[in-house]
């Protein structure tokens, strides 16, 4: 690991004194120590519980959002718009297998609920909004409502 080894040449101490003798869990605790943490504990809780990343394109005619959604049923997703925002939510269920005498030693792969309230920059015709999941790649259109004054239209120029 890097950070240890760094630590004694970036502090003001040598490695005989100070806090570079000390170590870096024990500055951890001293930077946080009469500080209240609970905030961080629920900030953490909810980074360690899975949440699809999103890419949100604004097209000409659409808005365009894709959400990855690898390992997840169609019918584990649900998709809502209400007042100028897309909601995605779901559940991603955990796939190991419970087997007598099987222990995982390590696992990284998240599981759980999850909400994304994503607000639409443009309006968009609800009832025309289509949804298509392929690979694990969720890909949902939101076709835009052009007004009049919005869209484009060629003036002819007459001759005299």
């Amino acid at each position: 690991m890097i950070v240890p080894t760094l630590l004694p040449n970036i502090l003001p101490f040598n490695s005989s004194r100070g806090l570079a003798r000390r170590g870096l869990s024990s500055i951890v605790d001293d930077f946080f120590s009469g500080m209240d943490v609970e905030p961080w504990r629920e900030m953490e809780t909810k980074l360690a519980a899975f949440t699809p990343r999103i890419n949100v394109a604004d097209e000409p005619s659409a808005l365009k959002v894709t959400a990855e959604l690898p390992g997840m049923a169609q019918e584990d997703i649900q998709l809502s718009i209400r007042g100028g925002y897309l909601t995605l939510r779901g559940v991603k269920k955990d796939e190991r297998e419970e087997v007598e005498g099987k222990n995982y030693r390590h696992t990284e792969r998240l599981y759980g609920e999850f909400e994304r309230v994503i607000p639409l920059q443009a309006e968009v015709d609800s009832d025309k909004v289509e949804a298509v999941m392929k690979n694990g790649v969720l890909t949902i259109t939101l076709p835009k409502i052009i007004s009049e004054s919005e869209r484009e239209r060629k003036i002819s120029i007459k001759a005299r």
